[in-house]
């Protein structure tokens, strides 16, 4: 990896327009003030993101400021998925972008996702006008709202205030909107669509599971598009206190909705490790090559090493899963191995007995 590209590590987005580095995926870039507005500029600024693409083609894509390097390495299910995940009402609301007002035709009436754009739609006609609750306000309410247009309700909440609420808060709304996932069974919706469905025949049994699904994968791409605003610290201490409630189940089996998310946020820690992993190792290397008449050069090195392994620990601690444990286990592995080694050569070559037991002890804080 480059010096150049590594410049860039921890790159959020990509301006769509000039490359350069953004901080967050819809905002306006600093560089040239381009603001995803259009569809196809939202399509390609999540892939240009870390919710699509990893952290080292989007170093790279900003150190040669061409977004078209990513576009193109994209994988065009990807590039799928993103554009139908756009189709969702809600979010095209919070997006900002044209919510089109299909006339359904027979061949078309009884389509899971014309049917999900209805449900979401009659969700809301629930909502008392004019209304607008907060995070606290939803979670406190005993209303009388069906689970769709609480959950609506709460995405809506969730949207406006992730930045600004507690990690205890976030982490309530996701488990609420999980439970109640849980506890609603086909028949329950199937009966939920069939006041809005105008032959009020309601689902086979087949059609209430597809639609269940697509209505699963909703809450979880508009969740995800919520955290977009969490400060990474927050996000992490989010994850770890997932990972603890699923452990105290009785059955220790997530709800599925936060199994979702958990593979989402999966999905780009591992990524993130194998680069810190990687700038680990570089700054192993250089303790090794340093001089040893200038020990003030490889004690800053040892603590800038320090500071990144730390980080490393906080990003792989809500990991969990049988993938997720040997992936980890090896780049830990390797981090542990490069260490004891560094340990062992700061005494026998740089006679420095301090620095290695320091660098035996970020080893040992692997473990």
């Amino acid at each position: 990896m480059s010096a150049e590209v590594l410049q860039y590590k921890g790159v959020v987005a990509v301006c769509f327009g000039c490359g350069a580095e953004k901080n967050s995926v819809f905002g306006a870039c600093i560089s040239c003030s381009a603001k995803p507005k259009q569809e196809d500029e939202i399509v390609d600024s999540l892939v240009l993101s870390r919710f699509t693409s990893t952290e080292l083609l989007l170093s790279q894509a900003v150190a040669e400021r061409s977004p078209g390097l990513v576009i193109k390495a994209a994988d065009r299910s990807v590039m799928r998925d993103v554009a139908n995940a756009l189709r969702d009402p809600q979010l095209r609301q919070l997006l900002s972008l044209p919510i089109e007002s299909r006339r359904l035709t027979a061949n078309t009436e009884n389509s899971h996702s014309d049917r999900l754009e209805r449900l979401v739609q009659f969700a809301h006609s629930e909502f008392p006008d004019g209304e607008y609750q907060s995070l606290e306000s939803c979670l406190a309410s005993v209303d009388q709202l069906s689970c769709w247009a609480k959950n609506e309700q709460l995405l809506l909440a969730l949207r406006a205030e992730s930045s600004t609420v507690s990690t205890g808060v976030l982490l309530e709304t996701i488990e609420e909107i999980a439970q109640s996932s849980r506890e609603t069974d086909e028949a329950d919706l199937n009966r939920y669509v069939a006041l809005f469905e105008r032959d009020a025949q309601g689902l086979s049994q087949e059609d209430g599971r597809e639609l269940w699904a697509d209505y699963e994968r909703s809450l979880v791409d508009r969740i995800v598009v919520s955290l977009e605003r969490v400060s990474t610290e927050n996000l992490i201490s989010l994850f770890e206190r997932l990972q603890i409630s699923t452990d105290r189940r009785r059955d220790k089996q997530p709800l599925p909705l936060v199994k979702a998310l958990m593979a989402v946020y999966q999905s780009h820690a591992i990524e993130t490790l194998r680069t810190e992993g990687a700038n680990a190792a570089r700054l192993i290397s250089a303790v090794r090559t340093s001089d040893s008449d200038e020990p003030g050069v490889g004690a800053s090195l040892v603590r800038e090493l320090e500071i990144l392994l730390a980080n490393w620990r906080k990003v792989a601690t809500p990991l969990s899963g049988a993938n997720a444990d040997r992936e980890v286990s090896g780049i830990r592995r390797e981090l542990q191995h490069a260490l004891e080694q560094l340990a062992e050569h700061l005494v026998v070559n740089q006679q420095d007995i301090r620095l290695s037991e320091q660098v035996s002890r970020l080893a040992l804080e692997l473990l």
